[in-house]
């Protein structure tokens, strides 16, 4: 199935034949983008839940990256050098460095906590990283 797509399915059972339009809930990366919003920072971090699951899309520069067995991580400044959050690779696409600026693209996962994932415990927004390009 191509994302954004409707696709023709023919199942058959025991003789019986039937044949249904199945429409693929991805979009393409042209309208994932084009969907996505940026919240600014107070409304991001006091109503971090009310974007999980949402399309969002923020530039910053990358301050920590950290590989996993099963995941690369990223800790990205987007608003200052105070506050941050941690975009994550889940199937390891994309190879940024520390210092790079980058623009991503995800959904949202609200707060979460990073037990040690960039180096000691803290607490900050999540995304699930879906496209990113340098900036």
């Amino acid at each position: 199935m191509e994302a954004g797509k409707t696709s023709e399915v023919t199942v058959e059972f025991q003789g019986l034949e039937s044949t249904i339009s199945v429409e693929c809930s991805e979009v393409d990366e042209a309208s994932f983008k084009a969907e996505s919003q940026s919240p600014d920072q107070s409304d991001l971090e006091v109503t971090h839940s009310k974007w999980y699951g949402k399309k969002l899309t923020y530039t910053g520069k990358i301050i920590v990256r950290v590989d996993d067995k099963d995941f690369r991580g990223y800790m990205i400044n987007i608003f200052d050098d105070k506050s941050y959050v941690c975009v994550l690779d889940y199937n390891k696409e994309f190879d940024f460095k520390e210092g790079q600026t980058v623009t991503f693209w995800a959904y949202g996962l609200g707060r979460v906590e990073s037990k040690g994932l960039f180096g000691k415990e803290r607490s900050c927004i999540a995304f699930k990283a879906k496209y990113m390009e340098e900036a």
